[in-house]
């Protein structure tokens, strides 16, 4: 592990992840971000976690990514008159140079009056490639 750290370290690659939350009925508790299965990010601060309503938050900043291909999962809590786990998983590339932003938005799913169950709740995802400008 601590070769994979120093590794991205070398290759000056950088992984942001935004969320914004755009639900009316139900409400996230808890934010969590799975980096190729390894928790990076939980958010569980009700303060924080309401900042996602007015604008993008920032969930996941890491300078530090081996180039190649990456798995993250979104996880979160929500609470509607239950309370359940609603999921996004995103394949993405990293290249050396290059950061990667992930927006994701979580929103009433179409057609879906109440967001009550799992399948009224969307998340929907986007990604950037930003060059870095390296320090010499």
């Amino acid at each position: 592990f601590e070769d994979m750290i120093l590794l991205g370290t070398l290759t000056g690659t950088k992984i942001t992840i935004y969320l914004k939350d755009e639900l009316k009925d139900a409400e996230i508790q808890e934010i969590s971000v799975v980096l190729d299965g390894f928790e990076v990010s939980n958010i569980r601060e009700d303060k924080k976690i309401k900042q996602a309503k007015k604008e993008k938050l920032l969930i996941y900043d890491e300078s530090e990514a081996i180039p190649g291909k990456h798995v993250v999962d979104i996880v979160l809590t929500i609470k509607t008159d239950r309370i359940f786990k609603k999921t996004l998983r995103y394949e993405f590339d990293v290249e050396s140079g290059i950061a990667t932003v992930i927006y994701a938005t979580v929103k009433r799913a179409p057609g879906k009056k109440k967001e009550v169950m799992p399948e009224d709740i969307d998340i929907t995802v986007f990604s950037e490639k930003v060059r870095l400008i390296t320090k010499e």
